[in-house]
């Protein structure tokens, strides 16, 4: 709720392309929370959660405490998506030998 709050309060101007994902060349040197969690929200909207993650690294303070929890859930969520796509593959070639097995 927190965080949902603090992307809520967020202002900035929309990418000319919204294609366009922040790169690291764009990204400023010095320390400014709301564009660290601008680009992570920029992140998850494109669905990109790891980048959305390693933004929140970026984070201190306060600022870091108020996301850590939703840092720890995204980041087990990454563990399970690549979980999962081993699980499928697996389940794949398990398939794949059933079916040269039967022929």
């Amino acid at each position: 709720q927190i965080l949902g709050y603090v992307f809520a309060s967020l202002t900035f101007s929309p990418p000319t392309d919204e294609t366009t994902s922040p790169t690291p060349a764009t990204v400023s040197t010095t320390y400014e929370p709301d564009v660290i969690l601008a680009r992570a929200k920029q992140y998850l909207e494109n669905g990109q959660l790891e980048a959305v993650v390693q933004e929140l690294d970026r984070l201190k303070y306060q600022e870091a405490f108020t996301v850590k929890d939703w840092k720890n859930d995204a980041v087990n969520r990454i563990n399970v998506n690549k979980a999962l796509k081993v699980l499928k593959m697996e389940c794949a070639l398990l398939n794949e030998r059933m079916i040269t097995i039967a022929a």
